[in-house]
């Protein structure tokens, strides 16, 4: 087998990109077309779906059960709501199918858990973070790996760039809602965000989190975050997001004790190179000394790199499907592993667990906890 033959489970927004993708085709744009990859099924309860298979001359399947019971295909892509990817995801593993599947994986990092038991080593399954695959967080990534800025210190991440207004929610009865959604902006807008923090820093010790449940908003999930994640080594991660601000902010700002580096929009980064460590300017200069010297040369305290990145916004999702299939076919390690999707909804779920208790709690949390306290949500 040289082609990994996928199944797309659910054609919403996301499920009628990745068709796109397979058909090497965006909004009329012919583009290279993800390799040893080919859409040979869908399922979708919707005439359009239909439409589309019938169109493309490939199985359609309204259920999902008859699909991962057929042979049309060697992998799923969950893009369905996401209070149904464990389901799914156990049924297609059970069934020998290798799965990719959107975030977040599954609310519960105790369902993550089930999910992960269901697979075996001769079924994949990979989580759909594909922001991983970005060459601007790649490069945020490496500077932090070679340590060339010295040692982290701390830093704070704006993710304001999600804005739902009330007529996003009401489109949808589920949307908005703790029965029907699972939450807010946790669970729907920042689980990127927070698998780039895992992917960057590592796993917290301790969070300290506050969120905002329907704020200007006619909802009853959160659409308001902020949340400081403690490391072991005494460093800090700030983390402020909300669904409405109308104009967005994106910008990552990451201090180190040899550096500074500034991502602003997903677009750019700003990396400032100190010619010493902080630690040694603490030393030798008083405050006038060191402010004079700033003013008048300062190339002569730091260097300062601009790098922007114009990637086309499909393409890291073609680079996670290739992973996908070269994990099927050579066994080369996943972007993105259910180990990862399982520590971002942990993180998650102890973000909540900060807030509706308020106060700092050790991370990992309790999932027994966290999962009571949620069917209290959802009741």
């Amino acid at each position: 087998m040289d082609t990994i033959r996928f199944g797309i489970i659910g054609l919403g927004i996301q499920g009628s990109l990745y068709k796109n993708l397979f058909l090497g085709n965006i909004y009329g744009t012919t583009i290279v077309a993800p390799k040893q990859c080919r859409l040979t099924t869908i399922c979708d309860p919707s005439i359009h779906a239909q439409e589309v298979a019938n169109e493309l001359q490939i199985p359609y399947f309204s259920d999902y059960h008859k699909l991962i019971e057929s042979d049309a295909c060697d992998a799923i892509v969950i893009t369905v709501p996401h209070l149904f990817h464990k389901e799914i995801t156990m049924d297609a593993l059970c069934h020998g199918k290798h799965v990719l599947c959107e975030k977040p994986t599954a609310l519960r990092a105790s369902d993550v858990k089930e999910m992960q038991e269901a697979a075996t080593p001769q079924t994949k399954f990979g989580i759909m973070h594909h922001l991983r695959a970005h060459p601007l967080f790649q490069s945020i990534k490496q500077i932090l790996t070679s340590k060339e800025l010295g040692q982290f210190r701390n830093g704070i991440w704006i993710s304001n760039q999600y804005y739902r207004p009330d007529t996003y929610y009401s489109e949808k009865a589920w949307r908005g809602t703790w029965d029907g959604e699972g939450g807010g902006i946790l669970v729907n807008q920042i689980p990127h965000q927070l698998d780039l923090l895992l992917w960057f820093l590592g796993i917290p010790s301790a969070v300290t989190c506050h969120l905002g449940e329907g704020r200007y908003r006619q909802i009853e999930v959160d659409n308001e975050l902020t949340a400081i994640l403690q490391y072991p080594n005494q460093t800090t991660m700030t983390l402020t997001a909300n669904t409405y601000d109308p104009l967005g902010t994106e910008r990552l700002e990451l201090n180190f004790s040899k550096g500074k580096l500034v991502m602003e929009n997903n677009q750019t980064i700003t990396i400032t190179r100190f010619k010493e460590e902080e630690t040694t300017w603490n030393t030798n200069y008083t405050y006038l000394e060191f402010m004079n010297q700033k003013r008048m040369d300062a190339t002569s305290l730091y260097t300062q790199e601009e790098k922007t990145f114009e990637v086309p916004f499909f393409l890291p999702y073609i680079t996670m499907f290739e992973n996908f299939a070269d994990t099927v076919l050579k066994d080369v390690p996943l972007i993105a592993s259910a180990e990862d999707g399982f520590q971002e909804v942990s993180l998650a779920n102890s973000l909540y667990l900060s807030s509706w208790q308020n106060t700092t709690i050790a991370h990992p949390s309790s999932m027994d906890t966290f999962n009571q306290l949620y069917e209290k949500k959802i009741q």
